[in-house]
């Protein structure tokens, strides 16, 4: 990869294991489902998941076994990290809705299913295209980032009219808008990557769009730090995380 992609794909895996660990440190005192569900999500989808692409890429011209191994492993992380973000927005954004409680249940058989079949019938060959199912994973993990940004950007709006008659706090809605900025900017990357399968094995192959996934990338990251990073403007409106 270019000293670019390296860069942006390094800052974004950086800022998702910063936060993660954050938000696991937070649900180990609170015990908050939503904190542990938004730190899995995080951890398994930036670092553990795109991490181990990367490195079956770079393991793939010494040892074919281990490279695909490691994509294996790379596909379960994503497709579990895809699963908790589903859980995260309906619990926080849809508690109650028991349409989007049976979508989501049906999406966390859909990803397990994905992964069994591409190990039943491609057994995660790193050196050719991605089968079907891991192609319906991967839109399914676009759907998990996009339905994430969508309902933050549609909660901060909310905010906003609350914050007119001094019902919400101005630094929650900011972190609101950051998090929904750095899921839709995750989702736009996933959706290269998903688009570019359907051509190529892996999105790398075509330098342009890696350099452009690693810009989104860079926004990703800075929008992440910036939700969480203990600021003394945000840090008497809103809840420390």
């Amino acid at each position: 990869m270019a000293l670019g992609s390296i860069i942006g794909f390094g800052l974004f895996c950086a800022a998702s294991l910063w936060v993660g660990l954050r938000l696991l440190s937070l649900w180990w005192r609170t015990r908050e489902m939503p904190e542990l569900l938004a730190g899995l999500a995080l951890l398994l989808i930036g670092p553990l998941g795109f991490g181990c692409v990367v490195l079956s890429d770079v393991l793939n011209p010494h040892s074919e076994w281990a490279a695909d191994v490691t994509w294996a492993f790379a596909a379960a992380c994503v497709n579990l990290g895809s699963a908790a973000c589903y859980a995260f927005s309906r619990r926080v954004f849809r508690p109650d809705d028991s349409t989007v409680r049976w979508l989501v249940a049906t999406v966390f058989f859909a990803l397990a299913a994905c992964w069994c079949v591409e190990l039943w019938t491609h057994h995660f060959d790193s050196s050719e295209p991605s089968g079907p199912a891991t192609r319906l994973a991967d839109w399914l993990r676009c759907g998990a980032l996009g339905w994430a940004a969508f309902e933050s950007l549609l909660y901060a709006q909310k905010l906003k009219q609350r914050a007119r008659i001094g019902l919400a706090e101005p630094g929650l809605r900011r972190r609101f808008i950051l998090w929904g900025v750095a899921m839709g900017a995750s989702a736009f990357t996933s959706m290269i990557d998903a688009t570019t399968k359907l051509f190529v094995t892996r999105a790398l192959d075509f330098p342009a769009l890696t350099l452009l996934n690693a810009c989104v990338g860079m926004l990703a990251a800075a929008c992440l730090f910036l939700a969480f990073y203990p600021s003394r403007s945000t840090s008497s409106s809103a809840a420390r995380v």
